[in-house]
């Protein structure tokens, strides 16, 4: 789980790697996730995200984006689930609880919908650790192994 090393060989298309990737932030935001599932989907893995609604530098829903709308999208051939949670505002300290906080409890709901079968789980965590939760829960419920990563 921590410190281990996982080499992702280039697969043949009737036998990619399946990876679901979590990380409370992915494109629109700019965080290096993004870079890495491209190179996970130019491997030749089937890669799918598992993010929050992208509210992140200025602490408002992207435009396009809301409580409502979008719960699911692909871009660039990388399957997006988005969960809700609630925007962290102008960033002080009571607004980032709460917004790292309700990504994980939206987050756990929207886990247990999420359909699919996946080889591995990377958990994307800058800061604070709060998504290795769910980390830690889609391991349980997909029988896979979690890898952790930070920034």
């Amino acid at each position: 789980m921590f410190g281990e090393k996982t080499e992702i060989k280039n697969q043949s298309k009737e036998n990619n790697l399946r990876i679901l990737v979590i990380s409370q932030y992915f494109y629109p935001e700019n965080f290096r996730i993004n870079d890495l599932c491209y190179g996970l989907l130019e491997k030749g893995c089937k890669v799918t995200v598992f993010t929050g609604k992208p509210n992140y530098p200025k602490g408002k829903f992207f435009k396009g984006y809301g409580y409502l709308s979008k719960g699911a999208e692909v871009i660039n051939n990388i399957s997006v689930i988005r969960s809700n949670l609630i925007p962290r505002g102008k960033g002080g300290g009571l607004s980032l609880f709460i917004n790292y906080i309700s990504f994980v409890i939206f987050g756990i709901f929207k886990l247990f919908l999420l359909k699919g079968k996946f080889d591995k789980i990377f958990v994307y965590a800058p800061s604070p650790i709060t998504v290795g939760f769910l980390g830690i829960l889609a391991s349980k419920i997909f029988k896979a192994k979690t890898l952790f990563m930070g920034s």
